[in-house]
């Protein structure tokens, strides 16, 4: 079991940045972020992904204390405990702390391409890198030379 919780009360003058400061002392503990009553400072969805990373990287479990309901929401959808109090924070059961929005480069899905596939790029490649700036500037040169050439027969 994890040891202590530490709180961190939010002030109305804090900042992704200067909370990411406050976590970087924490590292490898559990962190239980107060948001103030009516406190409208980091409550976009992103501020919780740019703390939800800082947390990640200094393996901290995280959650949060909040009534604000859009808050809970983006909570819920990162994955991040959300509580109603302090005391339910204690009771309550904290989530694993995983990264729900960003996975790891590692993780990538690989491309199910077949050998046609990948011959029909490797055509396009090469006949790209075949022509050279100056024959397309000539093809240029020569279309826009049959362009006026029909204009001034026309008039």
């Amino acid at each position: 079991m994890l040891g202590e919780t530490e709180r961190l009360h939010l002030e109305p003058a804090d900042t992704v940045v200067s909370l990411r400061e406050r976590l970087a002392r924490l590292r490898g503990r559990r962190v239980l972020l107060i948001w103030p009553e009516g406190g409208q400072n980091l409550r976009r969805k992103l501020d919780l992904i740019l703390i939800q990373r800082e947390a990640y990287r200094r393996a901290i479990q995280l959650a949060l204390v909040s009534a604000d309901p859009d808050l809970v929401h983006h909570a819920r959808d990162l994955n991040i405990s959300c509580f109603e109090s302090i005391e339910a924070s204690a009771r309550g059961r904290w989530k694993r702390g995983r990264q729900k929005v960003f996975l790891p480069r590692y993780h990538r899905p690989k491309l199910d391409l077949q050998a046609e596939d990948l011959e029909i790029i490797a055509e396009r490649i090469a006949r790209r890198g075949r022509q050279s700036p100056w024959r397309a500037a000539l093809e240029r040169l020569f279309v826009l030379t049959l362009l006026f050439t029909a204009l001034g027969a026309s008039l």
